[in-house]
């Protein structure tokens, strides 16, 4: 498609430029920094820690346009050097570029020529890249007669799904060559899903079917309300018919979970970590930790569609290939590619996560594997050298909270680099690899920097696993006591301690751990009743509390014995059934089964506890949020002049400038802003046209602007602008909008939040609708 070769600059090979060519010599840069010094008494020159956040590529919106790149492969010429070649070509309208390259045993050369591709009745769907709930978008239909003579044309557009179309009469007559455009209107019916639409063309004996899609985008990100109830023997629950009146139809679930503990629902914690639409280092992993364990009866004990063993090993050699691309060359990993600054906790995350994989039984790349543990290795027998002193007594205020901000920094410092040694120790002593000496050093002299029982849980279980079970026993002791963070937690803002961790997270994987490797102690089930109370507590969870939940869950349920077992009487509407089990039960129902009623009894002889979790994309919008971080949203023309129109006019380009701000120090920000169905985002990475620098608003140039470090990672999508950064003071981000599709359109609100302590969160203020009209 020479569409595609244009962007991409794409040239046709040459062979005479490939030999002849003048070409510079690539640069690279090796450290051969710890084969230089002793592992044991060296330091790193950086600091090596940071937040994480970033994308998820393969989750844009359904493809619009088909795309044509086809290679025929080695062909054999006949004796007059020549061959004929077939290729099946899709349903395309445009110009194509045949490219070939030829070459003997003593001569070679390339040559090229393009071809047009036009059926006899053209037919082109124009739409939006989304809609959203309260859009009334304009849909054009555009018509070409190439047949050669006059033809009365009728024109059926359909859509099933969450959208409804509307439209212009459906026959004209068209001569030859002549082109016309018809409009229709698309409405979303629901907040989210999937819309086939079917565009039928005929006219005579020509006819002609297109099929597309449209995909509907909430307006709010997903929210979640959670009831816990205790049921006394012989007692009947009534579930209230409510629960889900908040949220739109299409995207409304309730969720049941029972338990002769209180429980915790996995089920959603599973779909939202399958479903999480950002991927980094640490995301990607979490994203695909659950296909390693979630087998047919797996997904039948959580409610969840079973996925096939081969579609799991192509989801996983997916996840693989990601992970791979942001493997260093000496093992250890970046956030988003090899390029960024190695990452020591999520090292050994992904290192573990590959373990896994491989003892469940699926193909991991031997390679990939074998030198993150290389990595992990070099960088644990640095360790002890890297470990810091922090301050034994700081001062505190009245309420137990830290006096001096630098003593938390100092104390969040020395646990993060103890949880990353402990970690990468734990991961290295699975593989009967990590350096004994280097464990004990650890236990011995640095222990006590840890501010949550996970790392004294690794480094205990690490101990156990290379022999020394004195060592061991003594940090378990230490993490069953451990409690989380350096203060009292004043229930707002929570503690970052810098490795993707929060008191969920770390309870939760420290409990699995234990059961996994079958460690008793008198404390270990404290932990589960303690992660429930914080669970109960909680409306959302970070992708590593979202696995860690899931984890602690299937191993407890794992080793489910007869004093779980629960007895219950479900009744849907007038339907009544008996539901057993043990350990933990879930089951979903939708908004009409709980219209028709939903009642739980007891038939058990102990309390049961009953978690009732509605979830959907709400009916309204949400309230703005400015406490803990701001976000404000503005809009000037590309000459820096500020729009306070509500009317535009396609073809127009916009400049949105994002002003974000949080009361506190926010290391693994995520700033998204959704951008109105009618416009689409210029991606400035990519623009042959206006570049960044051509900019200024109000004095700031916006190519400087978004250099600026703080803003981690940039991401353009067809519905949103996405950000990681470091929040704090105030920091702005630009982008460009282009004008593009005619209609009526609902602004979303500009949304940020901490990604790791996902409570914290802010919401721009709401504005209304915008209009969009034709260029006259």
């Amino acid at each position: 498609d020479v569409g595609i070769l244009n962007i991409t600059n794409f040239k046709t090979p040459d062979p005479a430029d490939f030999f002849f060519g003048k070409h510079r010599y690539g640069a690279d840069i090796l450290d051969l920094y710890g084969r230089l010094i002793e592992k044991m008494d060296g330091n790193v020159a950086q600091q090596r820690f940071g937040g994480d956040a970033g994308k998820r590529d393969t989750q844009s919106m359904p493809r619009k346009v088909l795309l044509v790149d086809l290679f025929s492969g080695p062909v054999a010429l006949d004796a007059k050097g020549e061959a004929s070649i077939s290729v099946k070509l899709p349903d395309f309208n445009g110009t194509l570029r045949l490219m070939a390259v030829v070459s003997s045993a003593d001569s070679y050369g390339s040559t090229q020529a393009e071809t047009v591709v036009a059926a006899p009745l053209v037919a082109e769907l124009n739409m939006p890249r989304f809609i959203a709930p309260g859009d009334k978008a304009t849909i054009a239909l555009d018509l070409t007669n190439l047949s050669g003579a006059p033809q009365d044309v009728k024109v059926a557009l359909s859509a099933t799904g969450p959208v409804r179309i509307t439209g212009e009469a459906s026959s004209v007559r068209l001569n030859d060559k002549q082109r016309q455009i018809l409009r229709f209107q698309a409405e979303a019916l629901d907040a989210y899903g999937l819309a086939p639409i079917k565009l039928t063309v005929t006219a005579g004996t020509l006819s002609l079917v297109r099929e597309a899609a449209l995909q509907v985008q909430p307006i709010t990100p997903l929210t979640r309300e959670s009831r816990r109830i205790r049921i006394e023997p012989g007692a009947t629950q009534v579930i209230d018919k409510a629960l889900l009146d908040a949220y739109w139809a299409g995207s409304a679930t309730l969720n049941l979970t029972v338990s002769n503990t209180p429980p915790i629902d996995i089920r959603e914690q599973v779909k939202g970590l399958l479903m999480y639409p950002y991927g980094c280092l640490e995301q990607t992993t979490s994203s695909a930790y659950p296909l390693v364990f979630i087998d047919d009866e797996a997904a039948k004990r959580w409610g969840l569609t079973p996925v096939p063993r081969e579609e799991r090993a192509k989801r996983l050699e997916s996840a693989f290939a990601r992970l791979a691309g942001m493997q260093q060359a000496r093992g250890g990993y970046g956030l988003w590619a090899a390029s960024n600054p190695y990452e020591g906790w999520l090292s050994a995350y992904v290192t573990g996560f590959l373990q896994d994989a491989r003892d469940a039984g699926f193909a991991v790349p031997e390679t990939q594997l074998a030198k993150s543990l290389e990595g992990l290795t070099e960088q644990f027998q640095r360790s002890p050298g890297q470990q810091t002193s922090p301050p034994k007594e700081p001062r505190r205020n009245p309420n137990g909270q830290l006096a001096d901000y630098r003593d938390a920094e100092l104390l969040r410092i020395a646990h993060q680099r103890f949880a990353e040694a402990a970690h990468a120790g734990y991961i290295l002593a699975r593989e009967q690899k990590a350096p004994l000496a280097t464990l004990r050093t650890l236990h011995d002299q640095y222990r006590a920097n840890a501010l949550s029982p996970l790392p004294l849980v690794h480094l205990s279980l690490a101990l156990k696993a290379m022999g020394d079970e004195a060592r061991a026993r003594q940090a378990l002791d230490d993490a069953m006591v451990r409690g989380y963070g350096y203060q009292v937690d004043d229930g707002y803002w929570g503690q970052w301690l810098g490795d993707y961790g929060s008191r969920i997270r770390d309870r939760a994987l420290a409990y699995a751990l234990l059961l996994r490797h079958k460690v008793q102690h008198e404390r270990r089930e404290n932990l589960l009743f303690d992660l429930a109370d914080d669970f109960g507590k909680r409306n959302y969870y970070s992708t590593q509390e979202r696995l860690a939940l899931f984890m602690a869950v299937q191993s407890a349920t794992g080793g489910a014995g007869k004093d779980d077992s629960w007895k219950t009487t479900l009744a849907v509407g007038a339907k009544a059934d008996a539901w057993t089990g043990t350990g933990t039960g879930q089951q979903g129902f939708d908004v009409a089964q709980l219209k028709s009623g939903l009642t739980l009894k007891n038939d058990g002889a102990t309390p049961l506890y009953l978690d009732a979790t509605a979830q959907g994309y709400p009916l309204k919008p949400l309230p703005p949020s400015s406490e803990r971080i701001s976000v404000e949203r503005a809009m000037f023309t590309t000459t820096g002049k500020p729009v306070t129109a509500r009317q535009f006019t396609t073809g127009e380009m916009f400049i949105v400038r994002l002003r974000v701000k949080a009361a506190q120090a926010i290391k693994d920000g995520l700033v998204v802003d959704r951008i109105p169905a009618g416009f689409e985002i210029e991606n400035l990475n990519l623009s042959q046209g206006p570049q960044a620098g051509e900019f200024t608003v109000d004095g700031v140039n916006v190519a400087q602007a978004n250099a600026n470090e703080r803003i981690v990672h940039t991401e353009y999508r067809d519905d949103r602008f996405v950000a990681a950064a470091q929040l704090g003071q105030p920091l702005e981000m630009f982008y460009l909008v282009r004008v593009v599709t005619p209609g009526r359109y609902v602004v979303p609100a500009t949304f940020a939040e901490d990604m790791y302590r996902a409570e914290i969160r802010g919401v721009g203020k709401p504005e209304g609708e915008i209009v969009v009209v034709d260029k006259k």
